[in-house]
């Protein structure tokens, strides 16, 4: 729809660097088919995601990724023959906790868990746990991530996976069978945070140079973040349409 309305696409391109002039942002470096090319405009905004936009962000002198967040989450589920929850619509309902929110979500590694190797996918039922996180880590100069979990996230990490343990079993789960996925990050973000990163209009302390994902979100939502992040961005569309 961009395109239609007369905006240039360029596709498999890595930006490398931003071109800053006197405080000001001039354009972007980037690299498309081997080959380093620039193109330049007073306005840039990034949406590279909290560790693609950090990275052009240092590049600009600007320390982004001295915090981040994740969104940790479990799936938790068990044994219920032939329930075939495996091909119903998944994350189709959402309850929310005061420190965490539950999903129903298939996941096949449940099944790594139960001893009985007769079990199918079509016999696992299982919730998926996921709540806010402290903003305890970094990210390198190479794009690693360094994360640190908190006793307070594992505090409510473990009331969320006691609660949904708790449903499985009366929804007819096998107790003995309740188990967990590996601990994993969903929407890492908090990278470039609204109020110390970017101010309330989203803008770096390089006049022109925007940040419009979940990097600019100061704490960690414990859900899925793209809402805000689309409404963030609408919002910035229309502040830089009528600046």
């Amino acid at each position: 729809e961009a395109v239609e309305n007369g905006a240039t696409l360029i596709d498999e391109a890595e930006v490398t660097e931003v071109i800053v002039d006197d405080s000001k942002v001039k354009g972007v470096k980037y690299i498309k088919d081997g080959v380093e090319k620039s193109i330049f405009s007073d306005t840039v905004v990034l949406s590279a995601g909290a560790i693609g936009s950090t990275l052009i962000l240092r590049s600009a002198g600007i320390d982004a990724g001295r915090e981040i967040f994740f969104d940790p989450f479990v799936s938790v589920g068990g044994y219920l023959k032939d329930i075939n929850f495996n091909t119903e619509v998944q994350m189709a309902g959402l309850v929310v906790g005061k420190n965490f929110v539950l999903s129903p979500h298939f996941s096949s590694f449940i099944k790594g868990n139960i001893d009985d190797k007769n079990v199918d996918d079509k016999d696992i039922l299982s919730i998926m746990v996921k709540t806010s996180d402290e903003a305890k880590g970094y990210v390198d100069d190479d794009g690693d991530v360094v994360k640190v979990n908190t006793i307070q996230d594992i505090r409510y990490l473990a009331e969320g996976v006691a609660t949904a343990g708790f449903i499985l079993e009366k929804a007819g789960v096998d107790p003995s069978t309740i188990g967990s996925t590996v601990y994993r990050g969903a929407h890492p973000g908090g990278t470039a945070p609204i109020g110390k990163i970017v101010d309330s209009n989203q803008e770096t302390e390089i006049g022109g140079l925007f940040v419009s994902d979940a990097s600019v979100l100061p704490i960690s939502p414990g859900k899925p973040p793209i809402l805000t992040i689309l409404a963030l961005s609408k919002r910035l569309s229309d502040y830089l349409k009528n600046k």
